[in-house]
Formats: C-alpha cells, structure tokens, sequence
C-alpha cells in the first residue's frame, strides 16, 4: 500500500460498543488514500475482538500493555502514523462521509493553516439521533480558545510537522484540557487555524447531564490556562 496522506487515530477505552462505527467511517471515507490506527488503551472489553473484524489494510491496530489514558492514546497513534495530515476521533465518535476530503482541500489551499476544524453533529444519550447542531468561525485565534473552546478533538484536523512542533499532547493531563492544552500551545506557536462552516462528524453525548470529575476538571483547565 503506498504511503498515506492522511492518518486518522482512534484511541479507545471501554468504547466496544461504539469502535466499529468509528472505523467504518473511516474506512467508508470518500478519500482513500488514508489509514485508521486504533489504539487500545488496554482496554478490557472487546475492542480487539471489533478491530479483528475488519479486513481492510489501511486499517492498523496497537495495544498497550498497560491504560496510559488518553493523551498517551493519542500520542502514539500520531508517533506510529504515517501520513502528512492527522485526523483525531475519539472511539465514540465517527465521520461524515467526505469530512477528510473536506480537509485535505482546504489545507491543499491554504498552506499557511496548520489546524482545520469544521461543524458537528452532537447525537442524544449516545444513540443515533441529532441533539445539537454546532457551527463554527472561519477561524480562531488564542483568545477564542481560552474563553470558549469552539471545537472538539474528533473536529479538527492537524499537520505532522505542527503536531512534533509542539511536543505532542500533554501526558501529564490525564484528568481533561488535554486538547484545549494542545490548540493553546500550538496557537502561542504561532499555528494559524482555518475553519469548514459544515457539519462532518458526530459526537456522542452522554445520556446523563451531570457534569463527571468537576474538580477534576478545574484542576486541569487552571493548570492550561496558568501557562498561557
């Protein structure tokens, strides 16, 4: 198989149920010159079992010996990608069908973006039915990332050479901020991002509204912001 553009990295935990959907999004993709790497986070459900379903080459599979969360997840999927451009989605999540051809025109067109986002769909109590409708800028700075973070993981899309520019995700946050923590860093950097005004994946929310690990959570977000 010749070298991938585009290497889109699927860390899963606990996410059997879901995983499947994932990677049939993206192996569905109406761009194909892309591979799939779902990393298991040791997980202790099926997700191998789900993986072993699917034949395709361009799909791979890594597994850690031990959970390392979820920036540890990512950050080797994008350290074993091979592509030029990386694609984040997280194991409940999935695509639209032409949301990486979507991408890989506008950073064709626009070489000075090292950041692509675009609109999603946010689904009820992790089922199949939109909730939400979420639209965004044509772009962002700095600001707009500290005072409302406008886009998820599973929507953005980055460049290798600006992802190893500024170290990967932070593996010390292991409790949330992790992509808010990225997209700050990347942004003092000097990373430009470019936005895609339509919706091309969706996001699974929980069927509860209660707010999981809040101190947590603070805790995570004033650290990020502290060293902005």
């Amino acid at each position: 198989m010749a070298t991938p553009l585009v290497s889109v990295i699927i860390p899963a935990y606990r996410q059997a149920e879901y995983v499947g959907d994932a990677i049939r999004s993206v192996l569905g993709q109406t761009y194909t010159n892309l591979e799939a790497i779902v990393v298991d986070d040791a997980s202790p459900d099926a997700t191998a079992e789900v993986v072993a379903g699917f034949a395709d080459p361009r799909l791979r599979y890594i597994r850690h010996d031990r959970n390392r969360m979820l920036s540890a997840a990512r950050n080797t999927g994008l350290r074993a990608a091979q592509g030029e451009i990386f694609a984040l989605l997280d194991a409940d999540d999935y695509f639209a069908p032409d949301k990486v051809a979507q991408h890989v025109e506008l950073l064709a067109a626009h070489p000075e973006i090292g950041v692509s986002y675009n609109g999603r769909y946010e689904l009820q109590c992790n089922g199949r039915r939109v909730r939400n409708i979420i639209r965004v800028a044509p772009s962002v700075d700095l600001r707009d990332l500290v005072l409302g973070f406008p886009f998820t993981p599973s929507d953005m899309v980055l460049r290798r050479e600006w992802a190893f520019a500024v170290d990967l995700f932070d593996e010390r946050l292991v409790h949330f901020s992790e992509d808010l923590d990225i997209n700050c860093r990347l942004a003092l950097a000097g990373c430009r991002f470019g936005g895609i005004d339509r919706c091309l994946n969706y996001r699974r929310l929980p069927g509860d509204k209660l707010i999981r690990n809040p101190s947590q959570r603070l805790e995570s977000a004033l650290r990020v912001l502290d060293a902005v």
